[in-house]
């Protein structure tokens, strides 16, 4: 947990780091974890940039993971990275105004198009600086996974692909599960959700921006005072 101060209010929020929601006593997933979510962090409502979601095949849903995950391994063990390749990665593969705006919830209906705009490139560059540090870089190299081949139809339209991440450093540890919810639009696949250990990082990243606007000073000039704290968090030196 963390506690933050937006106009004098203190807030204590869940940080968007996976390594730290999830770092054991033995500390056997903070490998694994932050390599999801360098790699897919960012990408969990691009499905609603379409209409109606399709279940994709078993088949393409596993292909996609896998490669998806292979990118990023390929991005994390050149000993040339920099933290401008891992930003590239995400903005280039996974942010999207959409999944901006799912993280904002319901607090984007008072906004204007221009605050919603500024939301938007603050919100990319936030989480670009949260999983590009070169210390997430470093956590991912010889690490390997396995997919397991049965998936799962879920109840909100995607397919379910399970996986589980383990460090060659530590072949003994327990493997870190993450799961992935895929879905399929305008013939493209997309990652609807993904899952540490059971926890979904879509809805943990919602709960971090909620506190952050709900701790601003209420009325006409809220949406406001919520960008400008976005802002200097940016634009300063501070990641969670």
């Amino acid at each position: 947990m963390l506690y933050n101060q937006v106009n004098n209010v203190k807030i204590k929020f869940i940080k968007t780091d996976p390594t730290s929601m999830f770092i054991t006593t033995k500390q056997r997933l903070s490998v694994y974890l932050t390599l999801c979510g360098i790699i897919l962090g960012a990408v969990m409502m691009q499905a609603i940039q379409a209409s109606t979601p399709q279940v994709p095949s078993a088949e393409e849903a596993l292909q996609f993971v896998e490669d998806l995950i292979k990118k990023g391994m390929d991005v994390a063990n050149n000993p040339n990275a920099s933290e401008k390749d891992f930003g590239e990665l995400l903005e280039k593969n996974f942010v999207t105004k959409e999944i901006a705006n799912f993280v904002l919830g319901t607090h984007g209906r008072g906004m204007t198009p221009e605050q919603k705009e500024r939301f938007h490139q603050l919100y990319k560059k936030r989480l670009v600086q949260i999983y590009s540090t070169p210390e997430k870089i470093k956590t991912f190299k010889n690490t390997t996974h396995i997919i397991n081949p049965k998936t799962t139809p879920e109840s909100d339209g995607s397919l379910l692909v399970k996986s589980t991440f383990t460090n060659q450093s530590t072949p003994n540890a327990q493997p870190a599960k993450v799961d992935w919810k895929i879905v399929k639009k305008d013939q493209k696949l997309f990652i609807f959700d993904i899952l540490f250990e059971g926890i979904s990082k879509l809805l943990t990243e919602r709960q971090d921006y909620n506190a952050i606007y709900t701790a601003s000073d209420k009325g006409n000039n809220q949406a406001e005072k919520f960008l400008s704290y976005l802002d200097k968090e940016v634009n300063g030196s501070k990641t969670h």
